[in-house]
């Protein structure tokens, strides 16, 4: 079988050779479009499984059901997306395969940002009319988002396709491993607001599950420059101080909350530290991308801390957290294509 479909890729292959160079581009052209018109559908699709699910069902449904269909959906979004990244596009009667282009790699990847964007602020639309159910779907996805941008930029034929090399260091797989935490640790905060009785506990699991995604950064970090740790410390020490400043000004008390959360908060201030650090010693695209994330996600957490413990309580906190946070995260992603 594996031999006739090979045999059958080689005739389409000379086929599509033999044609006048204008006739192949459009042949290419038509190909990829349906590529493209394939994934915008099928993700429409992921939006409105989740829209009319939320919509419809009620609250006795949502603790098996809703997870249930959310999952079937997420996992939906994913195969969709790699048959058109990994698959070929059969164009019978004089056509050809077709392998997805370096253009509408770059397509996709601009795709799943403003998804990440529009999915974000649709959370944020639920969230100020306090249906939380709606914002933890479209959250969720939000983050999916990210998570499969920072992974396409380390799959090795993209990255030949785009001319970014080869294989994947080790370090760009800790980074997309860190996303993937990340999504874990927005849902689980998400969850708090809906299961209100355990808040608390979902609070500390997501951000245990953030803190986490913080270690995979700091480690491929000290993988992408060597030695620069000290460094990475010193400025970590002044946005720490810093940090304690605004959060001591917007009179921030976490009680119970309180040293674990000084903890996560060092964490994160070493990683935005490490990411500038990084850009400073090795400059570069990537690292640039790493290091505005880094400082972007110092900035999403200490607003996060005065908006959830302190006297921040205008939604405009709620705003500004989530904008800098999937800016942070996305950029991070991005990061991944130039390492």
């Amino acid at each position: 079988m594996g031999a006739e479909s090979y045999a059958a890729d080689s005739v389409e292959l000379a086929i599509l050779l033999e044609l006048p160079q204008a006739q192949r581009d459009r042949v290419m052209s038509n190909a990829s479009s349906r590529a493209i018109r394939f994934f915008i559908l099928s993700t429409s699709f992921h939006f409105t499984v989740i829209y009319k699910f939320v919509l419809t069902y009620k609250d006795a449904d949502f603790r098996i059901k809703f997870p249930l269909l959310y999952v079937y959906s997420q996992i939906l979004f994913c195969y969709n997306l790699s048959r058109i990244l990994t698959g070929n596009k059969h164009i019978r009667n004089g056509g050809t395969n077709m392998q997805l282009t370096a253009s509408n790699v770059r397509l996709v990847a601009i795709v799943l940002t403003a998804l990440c964007a529009v999915s974000g602020g649709i959370y944020l639309v639920f969230c100020k009319r306090k249906d939380y159910r709606r914002a933890f779907a479209y959250k969720g996805t939000a983050g999916l988002c990210f998570v499969v941008l920072g992974l396409l930029g380390t799959d090795a034929n993209i990255r030949s396709m785009l001319g970014t090399g080869g294989a994947a260091p080790a370090g760009a797989w800790l980074v997309a491993a860190g996303l993937i935490f990340g999504l874990l640790g927005d849902q689980l905060l998400a969850l708090r607001f809906i299961c209100v009785k355990k808040k608390t506990q979902f609070f500390a699991t997501g951000a245990a599950s953030f803190a986490v995604g913080h270690v995979l950064y700091i480690i491929a970090l000290s993988h992408r420059a060597p030695g620069i740790l000290l460094g990475g410390l010193a400025i970590g020490f002044v946005a720490l101080a810093l940090s304690g400043v605004y959060n001591y000004r917007k009179d921030t008390n976490a009680g119970n909350m309180q040293v674990p959360g000084m903890i996560y908060m060092a964490v994160v201030a070493f990683m935005g530290a490490l990411a500038v650090s990084v850009a400073i010693h090795a400059p570069g695209v990537s690292t640039l991308l790493f290091a505005v994330g880094g400082v972007l996600f110092i900035i999403s957490d200490n607003i996060l801390c005065a908006y959830s413990f302190g006297s921040e309580r205008r939604f405009g906190a709620n705003i500004g957290i989530h904008a800098t946070y999937y800016a942070a995260q996305l950029l991070i992603a991005w990061s991944i294509f130039f390492m």
